[in-house]
């Protein structure tokens, strides 16, 4: 028998919610909450074969472990270098966005999941002192001269295991210009949704220019 807890925080409703009024004070009552789960009943020569096998060994359970993280660039600052970006085990993959201070700390007006572009023109993103994907991630939002992200674009595809598959993730090129602005970078050396179980490694060295 799993002994399984979950613990649910909630934001504050300036940050789920929008409106175009500023000194408002809105509440959320949560009526019903429901979780589904999927509950089978194995054949008994398994359940005896599994508790044989626990005798020499623990259980393993294989999941997904999602981490976010928050940095803040101060007004006015044309660059940022973070460096140590995670600690100890490396990630499959990261995902960078940008979003205004003020629609993360929660403000009616502002839309918390808007990932502005910024006009960024360059990430790199360095794992064990070597640049990820070999090169610098390049990038150009100017309208004027013709925006052109293919790349960064279908990196986000790759990295999430979609790419030149009959799928999307429903994000347009215009969109990721303007709102869904996502810099994708892989970490493993085969594409991260794939069948296959990424062994833990240890970092050594993570700067993001």
């Amino acid at each position: 028998m799993l002994s399984l807890k979950l613990k649910l925080y909630r934001n504050d409703a300036s940050f789920c919610l929008m409106s175009g009024e500023i000194d408002t004070n809105y509440h959320i009552s949560l009526e019903d909450v429901v979780i589904k789960l999927c509950k089978i009943r194995p054949n008994p020569a398994i359940i005896v074969a599994h508790s044989e096998a626990l005798k020499t060994t623990n259980a393993k359970y294989p999941f997904t472990k999602t981490m976010m993280k928050n940095f803040t660039i101060m007004q006015g600052s044309t660059s940022l270098i973070v460096e140590n970006v995670f600690q100890d085990v490396k990630p499959k993959s990261i995902v960078l966005g940008l979003v205004s201070s003020t629609a993360m700390s929660g403000a009616y007006t502002k839309n918390p999941f808007n990932f502005m572009n910024y006009y960024l023109k360059q990430v790199t993103l360095f794992c064990d002192g070597i640049p990820v994907d070999g090169i610098p991630l390049k990038l150009d939002f100017n309208e004027n001269s013709g925006a052109s992200n293919v790349s960064p674009y279908v990196k986000m595809f790759e990295t999430r295991g979609k790419w030149m598959l009959d799928t999307g993730n429903e994000i347009t090129r215009p969109e990721f210009n303007n709102g869904y602005t996502l810099l994708c970078f892989n970490l493993e050396p085969f594409f991260s949704d794939t069948k296959y179980l990424s062994l833990l490694k240890l970092k050594t060295m993570d700067t993001l220019k």
